[in-house]
């Protein structure tokens, strides 16, 4: 599993499916800073997810509106502190668009998103408190607060005893061009 700051990664995919499995909620957001080692083929051990996720990032869930999931989404596309990761959406966005207005389209179960709608979304407690200057959530309560990231990759990794790729396609960009190119992290 590979992270990438700057766009999807199989990583942040697999990590933002453990949390969308784990809260049962509709949508995940993951920050690509929390992501700080890539998981090696072959046999995972407790050392790789721990080098993959070190940091004391618990899941938290949250009745949000649709809005703020965009807002959330638009500051992660400003790729000043990396692309978050999703799962549970398809998020298209336009780079060559100014910064706060490049999303194009979110699809949430198939259907388009609703900046007035309600949604279940799991998110880490650090987005949640403010870091990566990520304040939509700041003075809102969870309605949930879960384990550590790294507890529950391990427990997810335990029960199904197999780590298989996400299927990719939740952050696409509009054009080719819109891709950032990847960062080295060697």
């Amino acid at each position: 599993l590979i992270r990438d700051y700057r766009g999807e990664s199989s990583l942040g995919s697999y990590v933002a499916d453990c949390m969308l499995e784990r809260s049962g909620a509709d949508v995940a957001i993951e920050n690509a800073g929390g992501l700080r080692a890539d998981i090696p083929a072959g046999e995972v051990t407790r050392g790789n997810v721990l080098d993959a996720l070190p940091f004391v990032n618990y899941l938290w869930t949250y009745d949000a509106k649709g809005a703020q999931i965009l807002e959330l989404l638009e500051h992660s596309l400003s790729l000043v502190h990396g692309m978050a990761q999703v799962a549970g959406m398809r998020v298209t966005y336009d780079m060559s668009k100014p910064e706060g207005h490049r999303i194009v389209s979110v699809e949430i179960s198939g259907k388009s998103l609703d900046p007035a709608g309600k949604y279940k979304l799991a998110i880490t407690s650090f987005i949640a408190e403010g870091g990566d200057e990520y304040f939509t959530l700041m003075k809102q309560v969870p309605i949930q607060k879960g384990p550590l990231l790294s507890e529950m990759v391990i427990e997810a990794i335990r029960k199904r005893r197999e780590v298989r790729q996400p299927i990719p396609g939740r952050l696409v960009p509009l054009r080719a061009s819109d891709r950032p190119p990847a960062m080295s992290f060697r």
